[in-house]
């Protein structure tokens, strides 16, 4: 078994063992084995439930367009029956022989205690190579530090100049962007905002103010900066975020302009 990616030192040291039990256990199909070629998909070939062993060549186990495993020889593997639904699929690429191995030779090797013994510790050892591969690769276990706070309408939740530490979503309420006192944006329940100097790094470039009591989430800059790497969603829910508020900062200068258009002077005369 193979795993492709970066991975953890101690993956390759439970490979390793994991290699070395498969080796001493190689059971004898009741039935030919069934031969591949280059290229093919094998998953048809093989029936649903069944214990297979890879006897020569390798196979890859796609998820869509990526390969998410890589089985080598002495690997043994199946497809569930629900295979209907199955969204993996297995892929030769190169020319190698499946072994079925039917229930009852599976039954009748697990009575030798030394065999059951090794097989059991094969499956823990691919348990705990999945497991941690899961844990390196997981994006969405990511759980930053929230503190939750509460303020009164009127209250100055962000000061344009000031050193950008947190990031906040807001949970409920109303507030309005200022800019030297003068209205600029305004911020919805559910937006992200705080965003810009918390990535940037420098001072705040505009003053937020509560138009209602509000209830905020606030974020360490810096476990939020891990968060959007690790959650496309996150980065996603705030660019509609930033969106909203550069077409309302774009309404908002089009109508100013509109007024200071000055208006056109009657030449009519009266004779």
């Amino acid at each position: 078994m193979f795993l492709p990616g970066l991975q953890p030192d101690q993956i390759d040291t439970l490979l390793e063992e994991y290699a070395a039990l498969s080796g001493t256990l190689a059971l004898e199909s009741e039935t030919p084995d069934i031969p591949v070629l280059p290229g093919s998909d094998c998953t048809s070939l093989l029936p649903p439930g069944e214990l297979v062993r890879l006897t020569q060549g390798t196979v890859e186990i796609r998820h869509g367009d990526r390969v998410a495993m890589i089985l080598q020889a002495g690997d043994y593997f199946l497809i569930p029956a629900t295979s209907d639904q199955w969204p993996l699929r297995y892929h030769c690429e190169e020319p190698g022989t499946l072994s079925l191995i039917g229930k009852t030779v599976l039954e009748n090797a697990l009575e030798n205690a030394v065999f059951a013994q090794r097989f059991t510790r094969l499956l823990m050892t691919q348990s705990l190579v999945l497991t941690l591969a899961y844990a390196v690769a997981n994006r969405y276990g990511l759980r930053p530090k929230a503190g939750f706070q509460r303020q009164p309408a009127g209250s100055r939740l962000i000061a344009q100049g000031t050193e950008a530490h947190e990031v906040y979503t807001l949970m409920r309420g109303r507030c309005r962007v200022e800019v030297a006192g003068i209205q600029v944006g305004s911020i919805e329940e559910g937006d992200i905002f705080g965003v810009l100097a918390a990535l940037t790094g420098s001072p705040r470039t505009a003053d937020v103010i509560a138009e209602t009591d509000v209830t905020l989430m606030a974020v360490p800059r810096d476990q939020f900066i891990r968060l959007i790497q690790a959650q496309p969603e996150t980065f996603l829910r705030l660019l509609r975020t930033l969106s909203r508020h550069i077409d309302d900062l774009n309404q908002r200068l089009v109508d100013s302009l509109r007024n200071q258009r000055p208006r056109p002077v009657s030449t009519n005369v009266k004779s």
